[in-house]
Order: structure tokens, then C-alpha cells, then sequence
């Protein structure tokens, strides 16, 4: 991750509420992914700090890439089942279930077998600071031709940041 604050710009867009653009470095080779973070409210949160957004964002880029992975018949992880809810683990497992069932009904389609060997590349990430205790995320992840968004809304609860709704289409 990429520790320098010179790359985040911090203004205020033409409605006046506070706006940051930057970049996280992903891997070692070269792949940065761009973050535009909107704030919904003139007073800026703790939230809005650079180094918040810069660490939050490298973590909910990674999170993006496993969700799409978990459609592609992989299960979830650790790292998700630190920071998602209980019922975003629950429906995300019951994705799971349903395509390892579609796979066995499916098996052997050579599609499927690329889709499941690409990597996952996460190519630009949109942030929404809706209030204090909401961070709404959009982030784009291409698998070979195919593009994916998952959407994750993340909660303040007691001092730490849950994500509450995870989706990916």
C-alpha cells in the first residue's frame, strides 16, 4: 500500500461538500487502483482523515475481489468473516451453495473453467461518507472480459467499522 498523502487530494466539489481523490497500490506490480471518496455532509468525520480512507479503501478492495471470487465457487475466507456481519457471512455462503450446485449441473463448461482461473483486478473504487457511522463502497473488478461491481455498506458499531450489506452483480 502506497503510504504517501501526496497522492490524495483533498477539495470541495461545486455543491461544497468535501471530496478526496487518491490511489492504493495493490501488489507488487504496479496495479493502483483509483478511489474518489464523497462526503454527504459539510462538517468532515474522523472518517475523511487520508490515512483512514487510504487503509479502509485497501481493505474493502480486497474484500470486493473476494466476493466475486466467493460467485466463482470459492468459499469465504478469514478476512471476510472479520469485517462482514453475520448475515452478510450467512447469504454470502448461500451464494456459495448455489454455485457449486449450478457447477455440478454445468460441469465441464469451458467458460466457466476460464472464468475460475483469471485473476481477479480491481480497477476503480467509489466511496460515499453518508453520515458519520455509513461508508457506502462501489468498487469495479474485472475478471478477464467480464466486469463485476460489488457494493458494500459498512456501519460503525461501538468503535469499529461492519459491513452490514455486501453484493456483487
Amino acid at each position: 500500500m502506497d503510504n504517501s498523502d501526496a497522492l490524495w487530494v483533498y477539495r470541495f466539489n461545486q455543491h461544497r461538500l468535501p471530496m478526496m481523490q487518491g490511489r492504493i497500490a495493490l501488489g507488487t506490480g504496479g496495479l493502483a487502483v483509483t478511489v474518489k471518496v464523497n462526503g454527504y455532509f459539510r462538517e468532515a468525520p474522523e472518517a475523511f482523515v487520508p490515512d483512514f480512507c487510504k487503509k479502509h479503501s485497501f481493505i474493502v478492495c480486497r474484500l470486493a475481489c473476494m466476493l466475486v471470487d466467493a460467485i466463482r465457487g470459492r468459499g469465504v475466507t478469514d478476512l471476510m468473516r472479520m469485517h462482514l456481519s453475520g448475515e452478510c457471512i450467512k447469504r454470502i455462503e448461500f451464494m456459495w451453495q448455489l454455485m457449486e450446485s449450478y457447477e455440478h449441473v454445468c460441469h465441464g463448461r469451458r467458460a466457466d473453467a476460464q472464468l475460475k482461473r483469471l485473476p481477479t483486478i480491481p480497477c476503480w473504487m467509489e466511496v460515499a461518507l453518508v453520515t458519520d457511522e455509513r461508508i457506502e463502497y462501489n468498487v469495479n473488478v474485472n475478471v478477464g472480459r467480464s466486469i463485476y461491481h460489488s457494493s458494500i455498506v459498512f456501519r460503525k458499531q461501538a468503535s469499529k467499522w461492519v459491513a452490514v450489506l455486501a453484493d456483487v452483480g
